[in-house]
């Protein structure tokens, strides 16, 4: 029965034929050819077999019989190897039969002739051979056969008749011809009927044999699927009573399909104890015809198999009722589910475990003091703690955030106040992409995360064996902040350390103190005393242009009555004081009747800029406030107790610093400085004067060095009193102080002695000493004006000597005793006089006289001419030219400006040149504006410092501007920077007054001066030139590119544009244009030329340039 139900084959023990062993081919229509083929092959072997009979009865010649039975065997060998090889199947009908029939009716035929009588026999051999193709071939080919035979018979008798006449019966051999012709056809008619009915039958059989071939496919295919499924079918007769099982449901229950299936008691006995009042009750309700009838059977109980075997079934049925309802068949489905019934019991307790098992887990990851986080391999999150939820959500339980993505959840923790690192400031999407793509790359190395708040925490990812994430977060605030903290003290601390003055420390302390704690900005102010308002000091800013503007607004702090800011808040309680959100300051002024007070307020100007939170702290010295510190961030920030504390160690630290410079300040002043006069003393002077000895070295210039007494001290300190001496005294150091630079040094050297130094003469040595006899002669004439002391009146003279030195090795104590015998031989000559220590300085004195009468001469004849240097654009575009005094001396041929332009600067001589550059320059700018091509330059016309101090400069400017007619805005005046020394206020104001009118400024050799930054910044300027001796080495000497990038970066952060000078090369243009200079002058555009030539190299510029073949350079 198991082969039957999985209709596996049954072996095949049919013994096999000789026939069959001697076939041997897989084919089984082959080896029915060749069936047929032998069975043939022995009736041709029969037919030998008579034909030898014959040859014994005298019939056939033994020749005769030879020649046919080779003849015969000849052609059974021949078709053997033909279906042997399969050869036949390359013909139409493979059988062969009428090749065989045909081989053997000539065979047959051949014996005939060759026979001396009985040819009957041979009559019923061409029959037989006939008869054997007769079940093979249609009834049309028969019929052809049979013709083919009768002609053959009938040639033979033709051929017996002429040959061998005395063999041949005529009469019985036409008469058994005849008999063959009449029997031929018929046996054709039949044979080819009989094989129409077999090829039907055949037909018949192989469709049933395929009806068949398909039902018990489909019943074997059946068993098998029960099989596979574990499930049967049945069906019972309620009627009669019986039942019909298949063989899966035999096999589920264990029965032998040849017993009957079960039905009634007896299969009540198979089901369990504990199922049997169900299944009864489920049989009734079925058997029952009343209102409450079942359609569908859906149950499952237990068995138990012969074996004691407990299984479960789960069975579906389907109740077939009369037309009065009642149920008379039942037919369905019974399947084992044991399996499925264990699997559900062992689901059910993994269930219960696993759910013990995540209850343990979460209490062991809820006790955890870290913030713990599972992610699937889709990044959803699936487990976490309440610590995860509470620190980067605004959610308290995990089932708030389950399933959530962890994109998701970064967007909550940046709304939690999670901090985007600087790299991503103003870029919150590619924030988020970055975290994301971290999350799912994690390295082993930590990563950290900052909140707003001061959180931080320290995040540790790996991936799991399922392609998820697991990470723990662990909050190390308090540690990192006491970190930033240390750090920031220790930074702070060693600042100070290394610093000279506050002026050097704090912009390095500000920007320390906001990139260690991540905030935007800081700026520190000190209080003024005379002025009662604060200063600005210094600042620092990240490279936001927004919060740049903020931090450089305003230099000056007035605290106003109508709003408590930030630095008056913390100015007036002494503490640090934390605003979490400047906005939120503003929000007292809101709804003012008047903005004006809120649009000052420097919250009001931080809110606009994007800045939130804010803190300051004092600097105090003891108990006293020094100034205020405030730092801002662009973030919100809850006010960090912490920190404030820091900030005010940091602000008692500075002042102790500031405390201890001042105590400094005042040893030092005590150790260098004389007392009486505060000017620096014997000591100071041989520092510095050994500095400048150096330095002479190195750039190969002179310095002078004045040895000055005064004329009869004694008297004075006889007749008035030593306190009118010291008066006396004060009072000349004073006018010392006043007659140098504030790079040069007047020291006392004793009693009335005083020492100046002045540096940076003349590389000539000639040059130098007219500098110096100059500065000599203003030292005489100012120490002879009147002193007022007290109520006294007095005059007084001097003797001054004077030595000049270079970078030669020579000892201070050489050069002091130098200058000292120049002034005694000043005083040799009759006192208030002035002396070289090296008499051939005198022949220098008399050459600057001769200038001085040269350069009157050439003003009162019009020496003088203007030369024309053009200013050039990147492109290289002519914008402008500066205008360049030559003079034209009749003996010394054109003399360049720097062998004239001190001396007449020091004579007074520059004032009425200046006027006449200038107004030259004006008409010369009113006649380019009449032309097109030469409307668009500018000229910048130099400006000397006594120049520039006329009390009526402006109104000169004003004056020649409107006699000319020339445009304001086309004139530039280039100023020094020595002119910024002394009175910067006056030289605002006349600067703002020129600049009302369109003129524009340019500060001219910027770099080689003293100017102050300070002051800079004050100074309506709109260009800086950059002196042409940092240019020339430019792309050689480091240095100097350093100090062209900081003068373009100094130009820039101004608001300046820039211009440099002496500009040779291509190279050196590409170098400028990188770095931000986009305007040049030099030699590698224009010479300085006269007007004429300049005007045509112009035009010829411009043609080039309206043509396209512009030759001038440009930047690459």
């Amino acid at each position: 029965m198991e082969n039957l139900a999985t209709h596996e084959p049954r072996p095949n023990f049919r013994s096999r034929s000789i026939l069959d062993l001697i076939v041997q081919t897989d084919d089984p229509k082959q080896a029915l050819r060749m069936q047929r083929y032998f069975m043939a092959a022995g009736t041709s072997f029969l037919a030998i077999c008579l034909m030898f009979v014959c040859y014994l009865q005298g019939v056939l010649s033994m020749s005769a019989f030879q020649q046919s039975a080779a003849l015969a065997m000849l052609a059974m060998l021949i078709f053997y190897s033909m279906f042997r090889s399969g050869y036949n199947l390359r013909f139409s009908d493979p059988n062969l039969a009428i090749p065989q029939m045909s081989v053997t009716t000539l065979v047959i035929l051949y014996t005939m002739y060759v026979a001396d009588s009985g040819r009957a026999v041979f009559v019923i051999m061409l029959l037989m051979a006939f008869l054997f193709s007769v079940l093979q071939l249609p009834s049309r080919t028969l019929l052809q056969c049979a013709g083919g035979i009768l002609a053959g018979y009938a040639a033979v008798i033709g051929l017996l008749q002429h040959f061998k006449p005395h063999t041949l019966n005529l009469q019985l051999e036409l008469l058994q011809w005849l008999a063959l012709a009449l029997t031929l056809p018929w046996f054709a008619m039949m044979g080819g009927f009989i094989s129409g009915l077999r090829k039907q039958l055949r037909q018949s059989n192989t469709q049933l044999a395929g009806v068949l071939q398909r039902v018990q496919a489909s019943e074997s295919s059946l068993a098998q699927a029960q099989r596979m499924a574990g499930l049967g079918n049945w069906s019972i007769d309620l009627a009669q009573g019986s039942a019909v099982w298949s063989l899966e449901t035999y096999r589920l229950l264990d029965i032998d399909p040849a017993e009957p299936a079960l039905i009634g008691a007896p299969f009540l006995q198979r089901v369990h104890p504990e199922d049997r009042a169900d299944y009864k009750a489920l049989m009734a309700l079925i058997l029952s015809d009343s209102d409450t009838i079942i359609t569908d059977v859906d149950t499952q109980f237990r068995i138990t198999r012969p074996n004691g075997e407990l299984r479960w079934v789960h069975v579906l049925g389907k109740p077939i009722r009369s037309d009065d309802g009642r149920a008379t068949f039942l037919h369905g489905t019974i399947m084992d589910v044991t399996a499925r019934i264990a699997q559900e019991e062992a689901l059910t307790l993994a269930h219960d475990e696993a759910s013990a098992a995540r209850a343990t887990l979460v209490d062991a990851i809820e006790s955890l003091n870290d913030a713990f986080g599972l992610f699937d391999a889709t990044d959803r999150l699936v487990l976490c703690n309440r610590k995860y939820v509470h620190n980067f959500t605004y959610f308290n339980r995990f089932e708030d955030v389950a399933g959530l993505q962890f994109e998701d959840l970064v967007r909550m923790s940046l709304t939690k106040g999670e901090m985007i690192e600087t790299a991503f400031k103003g870029d919150t999407e590619a924030w988020v992409t970055e975290r994301i793509r971290r999350h799912r790359a994690p390295v082993p190395e930590p990563s950290i995360l900052q909140f707003t708040d001061g959180r931080w925490f320290q995040v540790n990812e790996q991936h799991t064996r399922g392609g998820g994430i697991v990470g723990i977060r662990r909050d190390i605030s308090a540690q990192k902040q006491l970190e930033q903290r240390q750090a920031m003290e220790f930074a702070v601390t060693l600042l100070l350390a290394e610093s000279e003055t506050l002026n050097v420390a704090m912009p390095k302390i500000i920007q320390t103190m906001c990139e260690t704690l991540g905030w935007d900005c800081g700026v520190c102010w000190h209080w003024d005393k005379t002025e009662q308002l604060f200063q600005r000091d210094d600042a620092w800013s990240i490279g936001l242009p927004e919060i740049a503007a903020f931090v450089s607004t305003g230099n000056q702090h007035r605290p106003t009555a109508e709003a408590q800011e930030l630095i008056e808040c913390v100015w007036t309680s002494g503490e640090p004081v934390w605003i979490e959100n400047v906005v939120s300051k503003l929000m007292p002024f809101a709804n003012a009747a008047s903005s004006e007070t809120s649009d000052v307020l420097r919250a009001a100007v931080a809110a606009k800029a994007g800045l939130r939170a804010a803190f300051g702290f004092p600097i105090k010295i003891g108990a006293e406030s020094y100034g205020v510190m405030e730092f801002y961030v662009r973030d919100v920030r809850a006010q960090d107790n912490d920190l404030l504390s820091v900030a005010r160690a940091i602000g008692l630290q500075i002042g102790q610093f500031i405390g201890r410079k001042a105590a400094e300040d005042e040893i030092w002043q005590l150790a260098f400085y004389d007392p009486l006069t505060r000017l620096p003393n014997r000591r100071l002077l041989v520092d510095r004067l050994q500095l400048v000895i150096a330095r002479n070295s190195r750039h190969k210039e002179h310095s002078a060095l004045f040895f000055i007494d005064l004329d009869n001290f004694k008297t004075i300190n006889d007749t008035l009193g030593h306190d009118k001496g010291d008066l006396l005294l004060q009072q000349v150091a004073i006018r010392l102080s006043s007659c140098v630079r504030a790079a040069d040094t007047v020291a006392r050297q004793g009693g009335d002695e005083f020492v100046v130094m002045v540096n940076e003469l003349s590389h000539d040595e000639e040059k130098a000493a007219l500098q110096a006899e100059s500065i000599g002669g203003k030292i005489l004439n100012l120490l002879n004006q009147p002193y007022q002391l007290a109520e006294h009146v007095y005059r007084s003279t001097s003797s001054i000597g004077i030595t000049l030195f270079d970078g030669r090795v020579v000892s201070t104590d050489d050069l002091l005793k130098r200058a000292d015998l120049a002034m005694y031989q000043a005083k040799s000559a009759g006192r208030n006089t002035l002396r070289f220590f090296e008499p051939d300085m005198q022949a220098a004195v008399m050459a600057r006289a001769e200038l001085e009468i040269d350069l009157r001469r050439g003003q009162q004849d019009a020496q003088f001419i203007l030369y024309y240097q053009a200013q050039v654009d990147r492109t290289g575009h002519w914008t402008g030219a500066e205008a360049l005094i030559r003079w034209q001396h009749p003996k010394r041929g054109l003399v360049p400006p720097a062998e004239f332009i001190s001396t007449a600067e020091e004579t007074g001589l520059i004032l009425p040149l200046g006027r006449w550059v200038m107004e030259t320059a004006c008409v010369q700018l009113a006649a380019w504006a009449r032309r097109p091509e030469m409307s668009h330059l500018t000229l910048a016309v130099n400006v000397s410092m006594r120049q520039f101090r006329q009390p009526d400069f402006v109104k000169q400017i004003t004056e020649l501007l409107d006699a000319t007619g020339a445009d304001p805005r086309k004139l530039k005046l280039e100023l020094t920077e020595s002119m910024l020394l002394d009175d910067v206020e006056d030289i605002i104001i006349k600067m703002s007054a020129l600049k009302a009118l369109g003129v524009r400024f340019s500060l001219d050799d910027f770099g080689t001066g003293y100017s102050s930054l300070s002051y800079l910044k004050r100074l309506p300027l709109d260009q800086l030139k950059i002196d042409q001796t940092f240019i020339r080495d430019v792309l050689t000497d480091p240095n100097d590119a350093a100090i062209v990038r900081t003068i373009v970066a100094l130009a820039q952060s101004l608001g300046l544009s820039v211009i440099a000078e002496g500009v040779e090369t291509a190279p050196q243009i590409d170098f400028l244009a990188n770095n931000g200079c986009d305007a040049y002058q030099g030699y590698l555009f224009s010479h300085p030329l006269p007007l004429e030539q300049f005007e045509s190299l112009h035009l010829r510029d411009v043609h080039s340039i309206n043509s396209g073949h512009s030759s001038a350079p440009t930047v690459h």
